[in-house]
């Protein structure tokens, strides 16, 4: 029986579940709002390229983990998961990977049992019927180029190497290994931005097709995307980020909001493009829309921060 296609968000609210190992809720996995389309740019046969340019703890570790399963479960064939060193392929094996095969019940029985001498399932290797899934570390070459693949999953790329020893750059050999799979392929690059200029994935992100998530103001209606500009707070208050509220955007209105307000909003985003899309979906999203966090939590943090150039570069890069 064809298997039904489910756009990944649907597919993932279905069978995917949680882990204790790595999440703080355990379970069936509900999606945010803000999350789906992401999400379900994985499963669009129109779109070659996924870029997350995303602040920390969003999307971005839970978008690679639901693609391998649905590669595992649905649309088997040969995966490569990148990350900067091979310590970070090692720890994502053993703290995210094996968990999720375990837990999740339609991947039981589809990768191969571990067992002492076999090579079908290792740390950095997975064997499952119709495809595999490798892991390396981004710095040798020869992890880059040892086999044609359909799934490029590549993640953190702003700590890659500028060169994968003496070969180049590491997402360019990596992307030659998806040639014989033009059409069906898919590649996914993942980061916080770093310096802008020389950002792997500012420049990626500048590439794409440029989708933020805007949101309603809940007074006037008025669509549009969070800043930290509009975000305010009461100067003369012995608790400043206490007292920290979101501004409306809209002159004519300036409504304030409080956190449900401006979660409320951020579960209804609606994802817009700034350019047109030519097979590569980048999406853009700060801790601005993020449930787990107040804004009295990103002001102190801001106040904590903006001193020292080196922790504010903290703040910009993986909050906002």
């Amino acid at each position: 029986v064809p298997p039904e296609q489910l756009p990944l968000s649907a597919w993932a609210e279905r069978n995917f579940v949680l882990s204790t190992d790595y999440s703080a809720k355990s379970g069936e996995l509900r999606l945010h709002g803000w999350q789906r389309e992401p999400f379900d740019a994985f499963t669009d046969p129109a779109i070659e390229t996924i870029v997350l340019m995303c602040g920390t703890q969003l999307l971005k570790t839970l978008f690679l983990q639901v693609a391998m399963a649905y590669v595992i479960a649905e649309q088997p064939g040969p995966a490569l998961l990148v990350q900067p060193k091979e310590d970070d392929v090692e720890q994502f094996s053993k703290e995210r990977l094996a968990p999720m095969l375990r837990d999740c019940d339609i991947l039981h029985g589809r990768v191969a049992d571990a067992k002492a001498k076999s090579t079908s399932n290792t740390i950095l290797f997975k064997k499952f019927a119709g495809g595999s899934l490798s892991l390396v570390g981004a710095q040798a070459p020869g992890n880059l180029a040892r086999r044609s693949i359909r799934y490029l999953l590549c993640d953190e790329i702003d700590k890659y190497p500028a060169s994968a020893g003496s070969e180049g750059d590491p997402i360019g050999l990596a992307r030659e290994r998806t040639v014989t799979y033009r059409g069906r392929r898919k590649i996914v690059l993942t980061c916080s931005p770093t310096v802008k200029g020389t950002s792997r994935i500012g420049k990626a992100y500048a590439e794409s097709d440029q989708r933020k998530p805007w949101v309603p103001c809940w007074a006037c209606g008025r669509m549009q995307v969070l800043t930290w500009a509009n975000v305010q707070w009461d100067k003369t208050s012995l608790d400043l980020a206490e007292t920290a509220r979101y501004r409306c955007s809209n002159p004519a209105c300036g409504a304030l909001w409080n956190d449900l307000q401006r979660w409320d909003a951020s579960e209804r985003a609606e994802w817009r493009p700034e350019r047109p899309c030519t097979g590569t979906a980048g999406f853009w999203i700060s801790h601005l829309y993020s449930p787990w966090k107040t804004l009295a939590e990103m002001v102190r943090d801001f106040l904590v921060r903006k001193g020292d150039r080196q922790q504010f570069k903290v703040f910009v890069n993986t909050n906002l």
